[in-house]
C-alpha cells in the first residue's frame, strides 16, 4: 500500500477554520461556521487529476504489477467525474472499474470496503483476481493498495 500527501499545495482547499487553541469552540469569537468542514471541490479535483496518474504509475511500478495485470479497479466513490476522469487520464479500462456511486453516493471512508463487498456480491470479483483499491482524501492525500482476492 502507498500513500502520498500533497497537503502543502492544497491545504487551503479543504479545511476546518475552527478548533485548536486559536479558534476554540468555547470562544465566543468562534462562529458555528468555523467548525464546519469547507472544501473547494473543483480545486481538489484539479489537484488530484494533476497528480494521480503519475502516483498510480509509480505505485504499480513499485508493486511490480503492470496495469494489464489488474483484474478489477475499485476506486473511492467520491464523484463520477473524478472516477471516470482519472480512469481516462491513467488509461485504465472503464470495464475494469466497479462503480456503485449512483446507488450509494459518496460513503466517504466506507466507500472502498462497501464497493469491494458489492463487487463480490455482483459477481465482478472472483477468487485469485488482482484488485486495485485507489482513492483520494481531503487535503490532498492519494492512496492505493493491491490485493489478491
Amino acid at each position: 500500500m502507498r500513500l502520498t500527501t500533497f497537503a502543502a499545495s492544497g491545504a487551503e482547499l479543504t479545511q476546518f477554520r475552527g478548533g485548536g487553541s486559536r479558534n476554540h469552540p468555547n470562544d465566543l469569537a468562534t462562529t458555528p461556521a468555523m467548525n464546519r468542514f469547507e472544501m473547494q471541490g473543483p480545486g481538489v479535483f484539479r489537484l488530484a487529476a494533476k497528480h494521480f496518474p503519475s502516483f498510480l504509475a509509480d505505485f504499480l511500478e513499485e508493486a511490480r504489477t503492470p496495469p494489464d495485470a489488474v483484474d478489477l479497479i475499485v476506486p473511492h466513490q467520491a464523484s463520477g467525474h473524478g472516477i471516470y476522469g482519472v480512469a481516462a487520464r491513467t488509461k485504465m479500462p472503464e470495464e475494469k472499474l466497479f462503480v456503485n456511486l449512483p446507488e450509494r453516493g459518496n460513503c466517504i471512508g466506507a466507500s472502498l470496503p462497501l464497493a469491494l463487498c458489492e463487487a463480490w456480491e455482483a459477481g465482478r470479483l472472483q477468487r485469485g483476481q488482482t484488485v486495485l483499491l485507489a482513492g483520494t482524501g481531503a487535503g490532498l492525500t492519494l492512496g492505493a493498495g493491491l490485493l489478491t482476492f
